[in-house]
């Protein structure tokens, strides 16, 4: 009997289809933990420690080996070996009740199953594992991987009534591995799916899709993702394109909220964004407002520029319908009580100009110190052309000087035509006797040579030459939205402080790479299953 089966006690049911069975042992021990039937390989064999078959054929169908254990902490099968248990059925492999339904540990997994038929259902292929419990469905813990579930139809699936339905545990591995055509489908009225990684650089959830999407949540009215983390980043997505793309119907699409003591000293925001050459954050709105900054008493809108960059630049295009120039920049001064308005805009430094200045219902002026410190306007002479002027002093000698204009004014200025003022400091009659393009020339009336010099100061009036001016041009105000009234505050909403109990902090936080600091990872390949 080397190459035989040790034992081989059978009930054919004399040769009909029966449903007897083939032998049944059982162990009625009082006080005492007792196996009904303990068989187990000698020398390290590679042989089978029990083989069932059943022969049953028909819609009944038996069990090629069935093994309950009716008592409060008994167990219904206990396996050892190479393979623990290797159950084929033609419907199902193995059904086994209890406590625990099945507990298995293994050296390389702890549950191998697979399900190749047509099931009830008339999918190509089954379910490997179909576990239900009112606690736990699917409780596993392996060393390398906890639950590895793989099929063409579902991966793993577990059903609970009040407890988890999948739960796996890894302390270096993977808790759940699985792949299919949908790798993990959870559905609850809690939480879907809980992920902790506890170990140093554990992930949670590692998702990869090669043209399809890695991971899709939805809630009907609570939350469809909710992650936290203590000392790390609570999410992080890479992407070959978009890195996180989200939208809302009835709400925001990405909103981000940051508040408490700051006792690291790092760089933090409600939201942030970092790239190397493109706009770090972006806001496009079709017909409302792109970005809006909103702060109770503190900026609104800050930007800075390091390196010598441009602190902030605004375009505006033309609406392709209309051409229509849009209007690159509008600043509103709250509205006040007094008669002065108060400041829109200020600014410390240099301000360059390209294009006109225009100002509506106000004066153009300039604040000077005054003896008693305080600040004075003085203000500029308006005129309905656009002119300039030059002015000075000449001596008017033997009655008569000569003025020459100087050229940079020239250059800008139209001096076929201009108009010269005089003041002479004597009492005498000053008048200008000749005007050419590049100089002028002034003399007394009825002045002899020889006579006492006399001073005599001139103003020059000229049309600019570079710029065309129409006389009491019409000012038609650039396009733009009209000043609206201030809008409403954002909805805060609170994100996940009322699931602190169930999230409680870690005793010592410890320090955040910023985001600058951060090197970016590979993209994460989908995990071998077991």
């Amino acid at each position: 009997m080397a190459t035989g089966d040790p034992i081989l006690i059978g009930n054919s049911n004399n040769g009909s289809v029966g449903f007897g069975d083939s032998t049944i042992l059982s162990a009625d021990a009082a006080g005492a933990l007792e196996s009904v039937l303990l068989v187990q390989p000698i020398n390290q064999s590679s042989g089978n420690a029990i083989v069932g078959r059943s022969w049953s054929a028909g819609t009944a169908g038996g069990w090629a080996v069935a093994a309950l254990g009716d008592q409060v902490w008994s167990d219904g099968l206990w396996a050892m070996g190479r393979t623990a248990v290797l159950a084929q059925g033609n419907e199902l492999g193995a059904v086994v009740s209890g406590d625990d339904a099945v507990t298995a540990t293994g050296r390389l997994s702890g549950v191998r199953a697979s399900a190749s038929g047509p099931d009830d259902f008339g999918q190509t292929a089954g379910v490997g594992v179909i576990s239900s419990g009112a606690v736990t469905g699917v409780d596993a813990t392996g060393g390398t991987t906890g639950v590895a579930g793989r099929g063409p139809a579902v991966g793993v699936q577990g059903e609970s009534a009040g407890g988890i339905a999948v739960q796996g545990v890894s302390q270096t591995g993977t808790g759940v591995v699985a792949q299919g055509a949908v790798g993990v489908a959870a559905e609850s009225s809690g939480i879907a799916v809980l992920a902790t990684a506890t170990g140093a650089g554990g992930t949670a959830v590692s998702a990869a899709a090669e043209q399809g999407t890695a991971v899709r949540a939805w809630s009907e009215s609570g939350r469809a993702l909710d992650a936290r983390s203590e000392t790390g980043d609570a999410l992080y997505v890479t992407a070959g394109r978009v890195g996180v793309a989200a939208w809302s119907e009835q709400a925001s699409g990405v909103m981000g909220s940051c508040g408490g003591p700051n006792p690291l000293g790092i760089l933090r925001a409600g939201v942030m964004g970092q790239s190397d050459t493109y706009p770090g954050v972006m806001g496009r709105s079709d017909s409302g407002d792109g970005v809006e900054a909103v702060t109770a008493t503190g900026t609104a809108l800050r930007a800075h520029a390091d390196g010598g960059g441009t602190g902030a630049y605004v375009t505006a295009a033309a609406n392709p319908a209309t051409g229509t120039p849009g209007l690159p920049l509008l600043v509103q001064a709250p509205a006040t009580a007094g008669t002065q308005l108060p400041h829109a805009a200020l600014f410390v430094g240099s301000v360059g100009i390209i294009g006109d200045l225009v100002v509506v219902g106000g004066a153009k002026s300039a604040a000077v110190v005054a003896p008693d410190g305080e600040q004075r306007r003085i203000y500029c002479t308006e005129m309905p052309e656009a002119w300039i002027e030059d002015a000075g002093e000449v001596d008017l000698v033997d009655g008569k000087a000569v003025v020459a204009i100087d050229e940079r004014l020239a250059a800008i200025a139209d001096v076929e035509s201009y108009q010269v003022f005089l003041s002479p400091y004597a009492p005498v009659h000053a008048y200008v006797s000749r005007r050419d393009a590049g100089s002028f020339q002034i003399r007394v009336a009825g002045a002899k040579k020889g006579a006492k010099p006399v001073a005599c100061g001139w103003r020059l009036l000229a049309r600019r030459s570079d710029v065309t001016a129409e006389r009491f041009a019409p000012y038609v105000a650039g396009a733009g939205p009209a000043p609206t009234e201030p809008a409403p505050p954002l909805h805060r909403i609170d994100l996940g402080r009322s699931q602190a109990a169930s999230h409680p902090p870690l005793d010592a936080p410890q320090p955040v790479a910023a985001p600058a600091e951060r090197p970016h990872p590979p993209r994460p390949q989908p995990p071998s299953g077991g």
